[in-house]
């Protein structure tokens, strides 16, 4: 039975409080919350299904990844261990890829509508694909605080960041910058967020990580974009969850995805109410003209997103 919205965190010891004073459950504590272990089931079945792994499979790889997050009694970074060995050469290869390119697809469907100018910047690029399937007709730029780029983007202008610094460019260098997932896996979130707008003339586009979505929510989605309609579904038990709960589920899959699946990706839980997002945008000097609900829309980082669509105060009134 879900949650009461009132209803009390669950072992408050295993909280992580954010940079946002939200008070995140640790990933490991998930075994608290069974409705959001029974959602994190679904999803990964799905993300496995997708692989070409076998159905039994999927269900075996499921029960024994929750029962070694329950059972593991020493540090985090061990159990990441563990649970890397466990999922290691799991999914067929080609399917792997073909799983990540729908994802990019997915996204440049999402953002490209938006984007205004010629020049682009990939604020936290991650492998760098969404912004070489758009050099084509844009020119565009790669930045992120390591070198996370396939081998098929490293033709792109790079730049490397630092975490809580400046970054190397110009106010309003770019036209478009796109931050795509990437604040709530900043430890200095506000200043991320506050370098994206400086730089940015036209719009900021920003794809984020959200809980706070409640069922009698009337979500805005994007018109003529099917984001995923397989996962609508499980969009809407998203919502079903309590708070509590929709963070636990946001901090497993975070960490499980950057964590275990990847090595050495950033996870300090920095996630955020669409609301508070809004604000925190509008406190580093962007307005948002537009908010779309994207839901559980990718089937291999299943994250409830919300796309942002801002634009710098300097550009509005020029």
């Amino acid at each position: 039975m879900p949650l009461s919205r009132d209803t009390m965190m669950h072992g408050c010891e295993h909280n992580h409080v954010n940079a946002w004073g939200t008070k995140v459950p640790e990933p490991r504590s998930v075994h608290s919350y069974p409705a959001t272990c029974g959602l994190l089931k679904r999803m990964l079945r799905r993300f496995w299904l997708s692989l070409n792994v076998a159905a039994n499979r999927t269900d075996e790889l499921c029960n024994r990844l929750f029962e070694e997050v329950r059972a593991y009694q020493g540090s985090e970074q061990d159990l990441e261990s563990v649970l890397r060995r466990l999922v290691t050469g799991v999914g067929d290869s080609n399917a792997v890829k073909r799983a990540l390119s729908e994802r990019t697809d997915l996204i440049l469907r999402q953002i490209t509508p938006f984007i205004k100018g010629p020049r682009v910047l990939d604020f936290g690029c991650g492998d760098g694909e969404v912004g070489r399937r758009l050099c084509d007709r844009l020119r565009v730029d790669l930045a992120d605080v390591m070198d996370y780029r396939s081998p098929e983007s490293r033709g792109l202008p790079f730049t490397p960041l630092s975490e809580g610094t400046r970054a190397p460019y110009r106010d309003g260098h770019f036209d478009t910058v796109l931050a795509l997932t990437v604040f709530h896996h900043c430890k200095d979130v506000r200043q991320a967020i506050h370098e994206a707008i400086r730089i940015a003339t036209r719009r900021v586009l920003v794809i984020e990580s959200v809980f706070g979505i409640h069922p009698t929510t009337r979500l805005r989605v994007l018109d003529g974009i099917d984001n995923n309609s397989d996962t609508s579904s499980e969009g809407t038990a998203f919502a079903l969850l309590s708070r509590e709960e929709q963070l636990a589920y946001c901090s497993f899959i975070d960490w499980f995805y950057n964590r275990v699946l990847h090595e050495g990706v950033p996870v300090p839980l920095n996630f955020n109410t669409p609301a508070r997002w809004k604000k925190a945008f509008a406190s580093a000097g962007a307005k948002q003209i537009a908010m779309y609900h994207l839901g559980l829309d990718q089937v291999t980082v299943p994250e409830f997103h919300t796309l942002h669509i801002l634009e710098p105060v300097h550009a509005s009134c020029q």
